[in-house]
């Protein structure tokens, strides 16, 4: 789990990368950082179709990340260099917003339809969350079952991508990194 602010954390990404690429191992990426429907857009950069400016553009990532892109541009350019797979893993944030602001039970059939099998009995989770839920009351969720789903939604989705990605016929031979929050992998949760 990485401290996504901290430079540091990216560059050590950035070094296991290339230090498995020059060993010969094939890899593919999961980021949290992109929505599972960019995925075509991931393809294409990886392939070395598309410009900088226009891949932060078709990913929104001004909008759906907000974090200085220069902090994931050396990952993401090992990725082009090398045409390793990148795997978007994350959730429609829209469906993240609508779950801290309605829970489950509001969202429609559609909606729900889409979620991944979520288990929100896990008893240390629940607290381990709950001892971040003051400090993102000022957003979406403004009650704290509302926000525990959501972040189980937020989880349980970047799982779900990536055991999909996984059974893959393509991922057989590959070793997957998974670059994602800290808070998402503490704890084995």
């Amino acid at each position: 789990g990485e401290s996504h602010d901290q430079i540091e954390h990216h560059r050590i990404q950035v070094s296991l990368l290339q230090e498995f690429v020059a060993q010969g191992k094939e890899i593919a990426i999961g980021m949290e950082m992109f929505e599972k429907s960019n995925q075509p857009i991931l393809d294409r950069w990886s392939q070395g179709f598309m410009a900088e400016d226009e891949f932060l553009k078709e990913t929104k990532w001004d909008l759906t990340w907000r974090m200085d892109d220069n902090l994931y541009r050396g990952i993401l350019n090992e990725a082009k260099k090398h045409r390793l797979k990148l795997i978007g893993l994350n959730v429609q944030r829209d469906l993240v917003r609508k779950v801290a602001e309605q829970g489950i039970e509001g969202l429609s059939s559609e909606d729900r339809a889409t979620l991944p099998e979520m288990d929100l009995s896990d008893r240390a989770h629940r607290a381990y969350v709950r001892s971040i839920y003051k400090d993102h009351q000022e957003g979406s969720a403004r009650d704290f079952e509302r926000f525990y789903q959501a972040q189980c939604l937020w989880d349980e989705g970047m799982a779900q991508t990536l055991s999909e990605f996984l059974r893959l016929p393509e991922s057989r031979e590959k070793g997957v990194f998974v670059f994602a929050g800290s808070g998402h992998v503490v704890f084995d949760f």
